[in-house]
């Protein structure tokens, strides 16, 4: 393991240029969007692929890990748009709300946060969402679109 992130992180040092995909923005009801995923180019070439399939967040939440610690200070947060502000409380128990979302923006002090996973019950509340994050995060702030190429 030590291995691992020494090589990881001797990688990210000698860099030149960091790429992140977004493969697919989607959730699984929209058509012509692929499921949310993205990938890693370090240099030009793909290094590491993301999936946040099912159950990717419930896990991450049991872990005891928190994004604020793990998102501070970076250069990019992709989170999850998946509900609305004014979600049930089922869907709250799966997703972050747009507040939630620049709650952690704010708090871990990103750059700039791409709100993926979009889905027909927010796709009309894309504007109010905007509008809800930039109360407390004051950074750039995109929507995900398949094949999106963001490079720091």
């Amino acid at each position: 393991m030590k291995t691992l992130f020494l090589l990881l992180l001797t990688t990210l040092l000698f860099s030149t240029e960091i790429t992140v995909e977004i493969l697919g923005s989607g959730g699984p009801e929209i058509d012509g969007r692929a499921s949310a995923s993205y990938l890693i180019w370090i240099d030009k070439e793909a290094k590491v692929l993301i999936d946040t399939g099912s159950g990717a967040m419930l896990r991450f939440e049991q872990s005891s890990a928190k994004l604020e610690t793990l998102a501070r200070d970076t250069d990019l947060f992709i989170a999850h748009h998946a509900i609305a502000e004014d979600a049930g409380a089922y869907a709250k128990n799966l997703h972050m709300t747009p507040s939630m979302i620049a709650d952690i923006a704010s708090k871990a002090n990103v750059k700039k946060v791409v709100l993926s996973h979009r889905m027909h019950r927010t796709r009309d509340h894309e504007n109010e969402s905007l509008k809800i994050i930039h109360r407390s995060y004051h950074g750039e702030v995109l929507f995900a679109e398949d094949r999106l190429k963001i490079t720091f």
